[in-house]
């Protein structure tokens, strides 16, 4: 049984995606539990990888895909990326 807290979450993210969707994703998935932090941090690092091109100061990086920019320099040391590829200001 779940709260009816957690039905509400659910309903939410029913509404968001829409009911196609969510059978889509049950189909692929089953009852395999995925985290959604995990899927947003995928999307993040994608978006910072195209974001490199624009050349923008790591304080308007972070804002951008918002996430802080602890976490900008945390991506630029997982890729590699040099102070050239994004500016420090």
């Amino acid at each position: 049984m779940i709260s009816q807290e957690q039905h509400d979450k659910y309903l939410q993210v029913i509404n968001t995606i829409g009911i196609e969707k969510v059978q889509q994703l049950y189909l692929m998935l089953g009852t395999e539990r995925i985290s959604i932090a995990a899927l947003h941090r995928m999307v993040v690092r994608s978006n910072f990888k195209s974001a490199l091109n624009g050349k923008l100061p790591v304080r308007r990086l972070a804002e951008k895909l918002k996430v802080s920019r602890m976490t900008v320099y945390r991506y630029m040391k997982k890729s590699n990326t040099t102070a050239e590829n994004v500016t420090k200001r």
